[in-house]
């Protein structure tokens, strides 16, 4: 069955109930980089490569809502459980310094 965004929605009830744009300003990629995926994880965490930044590629997703909602699974379903059975794998510092 395929997943849709507005299907994982209904799962999430921390997302809001309007679709987010495509983030066509610093502030609104700001906005975007600030949605909580998870406990640990931040959407911004996904948003940096520096692949695109070298090759001058945008790496802004054209369905937020889409994913969010990847992210939020991706974050809960995998990434959540690895940092509890192995341990965090990012220093303390820097994630300290962005709250």
């Amino acid at each position: 069955m395929k997943r849709t965004a507005a299907r994982l929605f209904s799962q999430s009830p921390t997302l809001t109930s309007f679709p987010m744009r495509k983030p066509l300003s610093v502030r609104s990629l700001e906005q975007l980089g600030r949605v909580r995926l998870s406990s640990s994880f931040f959407m911004r965490d996904f948003l940096h490569s520096e692949i695109a930044d070298l090759h001058g590629i945008p790496n802004v997703p054209d369905d937020p809502d889409l994913a969010i909602a990847a992210g939020r699974r991706l974050c809960e379903e995998l990434l959540e459980p690895l940092q509890a059975a192995f341990g965090g794998w990012r220093s303390v510092q820097p994630i300290a310094l962005r709250r």
